[in-house]
């Protein structure tokens, strides 16, 4: 849980340092900051340049928010930078702090990624995201913005309907993934683990299903450490590197579930 005096991006800062000394890099190596992440220090500034200052990072940097699809989409930020020469070493941090938010009491966690070109056929080889944005009302935390700038706490904790959510994501068209198989020419065997997002345990039975996810390759965080947001498919990728069920150079997939609604694909070499 969240202690006195931690915030967003003191979880960020710390995960950052971790992150920078297992890719052997110095934050002066660092040309973007992206903080992705579903939590955030106030509304203004990017709380990425708080978390520039924690790690002397002197390098453009800016917030990437997409519900629990943050930490997806800024891992795609990065990477499009890299591509289009934008930057050469990117690093994308989150810390979340859901205690702050809801009304019971779970923990609230910090991953972090540096991203960089590779030449040794890592990396990542294809991204996808959708969005039906007709269900955005489904989960809120209204509280903040132009619609509640009012400081009722009621507005500052999470909302939304479950069963709708789970309704909304079961709506989506099961050609996503196919388009994914089909554009790498890769089927399930091809990938040691997937990290896919886990809102609770009903919802894993029935992505399972609806996507023919074998259970033996999906990375389970929900039974352990709960809804961790946007830190799920990282979080999820750090046990099965510390359970030697994923090694350098296996392929991985990342499937991201966020209010909104969104859905993202993310599939690379490690």
């Amino acid at each position: 849980m969240v202690g006195p005096g931690e915030y967003a991006s003191t979880l960020a800062i710390a995960a950052g340092r971790v992150a920078l000394a297992d890719a052997e890099t110095s934050p002066s190596a660092i040309d973007l900051l992206v903080f992705a992440s579903a939590s955030h220090d106030q509304l203004e500034p990017a709380t990425a340049h708080i978390v520039a200052e924690g790690l002397g990072i002197n390098a453009p940097a800016f917030d990437a928010k997409n519900a629990c699809n943050s930490f997806i989409n800024g891992v795609e930020i990065a990477e499009a930078f890299i591509r289009t020469g934008r930057a050469r070493r990117a690093l994308v941090v989150s810390g979340e702090t859901p205690t702050l938010v809801t009304r019971w009491k779970v923990r609230s966690f910090r991953t972090a990624a540096v991203v960089e070109a590779a030449t040794d056929g890592r990396g990542i080889f294809y991204s996808y995201h959708h969005a039906t944005s007709k269900h955005w009302r489904i989960v809120q935390v209204p509280g903040g913005g132009a619609r509640y700038p009012a400081l009722d706490p009621e507005h500052f904790y999470s909302e939304g309907d479950g069963t709708a959510l789970r309704d909304a994501f079961l709506e989506v068209d099961d050609e996503h993934m196919a388009r994914l198989f089909r554009e790498t020419g890769t089927s399930w065997d091809d990938y040691a683990i997937v990290c896919a997002h886990q809102v609770g345990i009903p919802f894993i039975a029935d992505l399972v299903r609806k996507i023919g996810l074998p259970m033996d390759r999906l990375i389970l965080t929900i039974d352990t450490f709960g809804n961790v947001s946007s830190g799920t498919l990282p979080l999820g990728l750090a046990i099965a590197k510390a359970d030697g069920r994923v090694k350098r150079g296996d392929r991985v997939m990342w499937i991201g579930l966020g209010a909104g609604i969104s859905v993202a694909a993310l599939a690379f070499v490690l």
